[in-house]
């Protein structure tokens, strides 16, 4: 891993540390990993993973969603459970620039102003949000200490190639503020479950929900 490869915004903080203790140990060439599931669709149970395995699904990702060497992703999810883990194994192997931030409602309150990524994955909490705000950007009704906020959470969610969201089915209201934000979106892929990007297992892409932006298109369709 490239020194500058995993960067820490906001203060250090359990996240934070599971990161940096996961990145060494895939780093030193550890081939086997037990990880928990996050306990969304039940009781959080551990998993053995190889290495060969979670490869794989990262190359698979990263392929039907155009990521490269250098782009940058936001991990925002707790990097304990299988979908932060997947995250990070997806920077590491494609090379990407990963910024790890504590877990919260809002990922981007941590940032520095001047933050950019092509890649992330939120729970819809998490995006849901991140949308309140950004969509406001556009109202009449926006308050002028709102403005700010507004246009740089918008700028950030449109700047991405790729986002990720799971952990939990994508209500209505969500999917009509995803359309909103990406009028060109085809469709929203859930697995047979109703639930997108479940975290039991790191298959993909039977089981990826992906919003894409405009240069990237909608792969894999």
């Amino acid at each position: 891993m490239a020194k500058d490869q995993l960067e820490i915004a906001g203060a250090p903080g359990p996240n934070a540390q599971a990161a940096l203790d996961f990145a060494q140990e895939w780093q030193s060439g550890v081939q086997e990993f037990v990880v928990h599931t996050s306990g969304s669709t039940g009781a959080p149970k551990p998993i053995t993973l190889t290495r060969t395995q979670m490869e794989a699904s990262a190359r698979a990702t990263g392929a039907a969603l155009g990521l490269a060497e250098g782009d940058r992703a936001l991990i925002c999810l707790p990097t304990q459970f299988i979908a932060g883990r997947m995250m990070l194994v997806r920077g590491l192997v494609l090379g990407m620039t990963m910024t790890v931030v504590e877990p919260s409602s809002d990922p981007f309150a941590a940032l520095p102003d001047d933050a950019a990524f092509e890649f992330a994955a939120f729970v819809p909490l998490q995006l849901q949000t991140l949308l309140d705000v950004a969509l406001v950007a556009s109202s009449d009704s926006c308050f002028p200490e709102d403005t700010t906020r507004a246009f740089r959470t918008r700028h950030l969610l449109e700047g991405m190639k790729a986002i990720l969201v799971g952990g939990a089915a994508i209500g209505a209201t969500l999917a009509n503020q995803i359309r909103q934000l990406r009028p060109g979106l085809s469709h929203l892929r859930h697995d047979r479950d109703g639930h997108p990007y479940r975290t039991e297992t790191p298959e993909w892409p039977q089981r990826v929900s992906r919003l894409c932006g405009a240069a990237g298109g909608d792969p894999g369709s």
